[in-house]
């Protein structure tokens, strides 16, 4: 997963260091999440919803007349909750670098509408779990290399500089190693949802 993730970045610097035809702007979106457990031997499944945000740089490189290669370098936060009659029991933190890389096409004959395909990978370099009233470091205990595939719509406003964009991951790797979870068989998920503005400084 780290040579991956390597992988991802080179791309990314390679792309900005050749910045001919190249857009490029900063991006912030809020995000809502879905921790999904699957307890295998008897196959339970439950989920957690969760909030948080993401923001940083992104580029796009035309490879046609209504295509792009897009990709970001962000940094995302998030986390769950769990609250027992108003009080705080159980939470969990995560920070990561989102790095995705996605194919950009426009829609049809529709003008200004794209949709988004492609994969990516979120390093978590800090993840901190809050129980009994301490919070405590759980990164040995976290899957830091999280590879995800990831679809997308957006609409862009040539008058204004600005995209929105509504985006989907989905990661396939599980987010926690288990016992962190108090189970070894119980199975992590995660699911991502992000509305992002994203503004030219370019164009």
């Amino acid at each position: 997963m780290r040579k991956i993730t390597l992988l991802f970045l080179f791309i990314w610097l390679g792309s900005g260091l050749n910045a001919q035809n190249m857009d490029f702007g900063l991006s912030i979106a809020p995000t809502y999440n879905f921790q999904i457990f699957r307890s295998t031997p008897n196959n339970i499944w439950s989920s957690q919803t969760g909030n948080g945000f993401l923001f940083g740089g992104f580029i796009q490189k035309p490879i046609g007349e209504h295509s792009f290669i897009a990709s970001a370098l962000k940094f995302e936060y998030f986390g769950f909750n769990q609250k027992y009659n108003g009080y705080l029991a159980q939470s969990y933190r995560v920070a990561s670098i989102h790095i995705p890389i996605l194919f950009k096409q426009e829609i049809g004959l529709t003008k200004n509408w794209f949709y988004e395909v492609g994969l990516g990978v979120n390093y978590h370099f800090l993840s901190r779990k809050y129980s009994g009233g301490f919070w405590l470091n759980v990164n040995e205990l976290a899957n830091k290399f999280q590879p995800h595939t990831q679809i997308g719509l957006s609409y862009y406003s040539p008058q204004n500089r600005y995209e929105l964009s509504a985006y989907g991951r989905y990661y396939f790797i599980d987010l926690w190693k288990g016992f962190v979870q108090e189970s070894s068989q119980t199975k992590t998920k995660l699911i991502t949802f992000e509305l992002a503005l994203k503004y030219y400084l370019n164009k």
